[in-house]
């Protein structure tokens, strides 16, 4: 019985750690996105993933609604200040929430393979213990032209605003 115990608790350690580092080690996929990181959280409690473009101070401030909605406690400082995101003209920004199991990266840059973008979480330490999964937010800013061809992000839709 005690052997029993001791093989089935080390197949679900086995189990949890596996599932940390399948997450994890992957590099970047694709070529490398001209753009500047404008915030970066990577310890976040952010929710589930989601990818949204920001074109205009309007939809900056029905961004910060809704993420405020959605996280009620101690939001990003873009969602805080949305008058932060400017430069609409010639920019637009890719708010992401991505997800990185055990590992809390060090930073991060955007990919892309086609028209599917890929925010790679760099760096960083797995946590083996996995209390929590890590959820960074990042936002970058992106040329305005280079937005249009987004059509997903980690091969998911779009998160639309009502």
């Amino acid at each position: 019985m005690r052997r029993t115990a001791l093989l089935v608790v080390s197949v679900i350690g086995i189990l949890l750690t596996a599932g940390c580092e399948a997450a994890t080690n992957a590099g970047p996929s694709g070529e490398r996105v001209a753009a500047n990181v404008v915030e970066f959280d990577p310890n976040g409690l952010y929710g589930s993933p989601f990818a949204m473009i920001i074109d205009s101070q309007e939809s900056a401030r029905a961004f910060a609604d809704w993420f405020t909605a959605r996280v009620h406690s101690n939001p990003p400082e873009v969602v805080r200040d949305p008058g932060r995101l400017t430069g609409f003209e010639r920019s637009a920004y890719l708010a992401v929430v991505t997800l990185t199991a055990c590992r809390a990266p060090v930073s991060t840059e955007l990919h892309r393979a086609g028209n599917d973008f890929h925010p790679a979480m760099l760096g960083g330490t797995d946590h083996p213990e996995c209390y929590r999964p890590y959820t960074p937010f990042a936002v970058y800013e992106i040329p305005r032209e280079v937005s249009a061809e987004i059509a997903t992000v980690n091969g998911e839709s779009l998160t639309r605003l009502p």
